[in-house]
Formats: structure tokens, sequence, C-alpha cells
């Protein structure tokens, strides 16, 4: 497996020469990067905040696999968070 830096420099490679964010995306993740670690390097390849990245990454085809279970996973801390705020009060 590529290290960090090496998928990296092969995106920056392949935004150069007009590679779609699917096949920015697909490179990190066939390469073994979590769903964070594209978010990250998404960011820093385009420039954009991390919310944007996160947006970007959550609703692509190349994650959508893993869409719900995130989806869930959020709103169960949304609740938990919640439920910790009310018992304050």
């Amino acid at each position: 497996m590529k290290n960090k830096v090496a998928i990296f420099e092969e995106s920056v490679k392949l935004h150069c020469h007009g590679g779609t964010t699917e096949e920015i995306l697909e490179l990190y993740r066939q390469n073994g990067l979590s769903i964070l670690e594209s978010m990250q390097l998404f960011k820093q390849l385009t420039n954009i905040t991390l919310a944007e990245a996160k947006q970007v990454v959550h609703f692509s085809s190349t994650w959508s696999d893993l869409r719900a279970e995130h989806d869930r996973f959020h709103a169960t801390v949304e609740d938990v968070a919640k439920s910790i705020d009310d018992k304050k009060e």
C-alpha cells in the first residue's frame, strides 16, 4: 500500500489532468484511505473548508455504501448529546 504522501501526489496529478471528484475519491478509497482521511486530503487538494470536503465525500458515489451507517451514527451522537444537555437542566 502506498503512503498518504504518495497517494496525495497521485491525486494532484489526476486533478491537474482533469480528473473528476469521483475519480479522486476512488483513488483514495482504493488505496485504503478511510473516509476521514479522504476528507482531509480532498480538502487539502481543493483548498476548500473541512465542512465542504465532508459534504463532498459524504454525498459521493464512492462512499455511498457507508452513508446510511454514518447518518445513523451522527443521529445517535446528537441524541446522546441532547440527553446529556437535558440532564444538566
